[in-house]
């Protein structure tokens, strides 16, 4: 479980801190409770978030102990 602890803090600083996004934001805060579950029960899952201010979608991936946290344009590109 302290392991789950910490992997979940590292992703919100991540979040946060290094790219920017409020604490406070609805995405952040649904992230957040997926990871709190996770960090409660161990289950593997897999979550598909909205971050549709920022053109992209989270894509967490939980296992017993590791989790990945991904962040998806939900631009198509559009090559020349």
């Amino acid at each position: 479980m302290e392991e789950r602890l910490r992997q979940t803090i590292v992703i919100l600083r991540k979040l946060t801190q290094e790219l920017g996004l409020p604490y406070q934001s609805s995405e952040v805060q649904a992230v957040k409770s997926c990871l709190d579950q996770w960090v409660r029960n161990g289950l593997d899952g897999k979550e598909e978030i909205p971050f549709l201010a920022w053109d992209r979608v989270a894509v967490l991936e939980m296992k017993k102990n590791t989790v990945e946290l991904t962040l998806k344009s939900t631009r198509k590109y559009r090559g020349k």
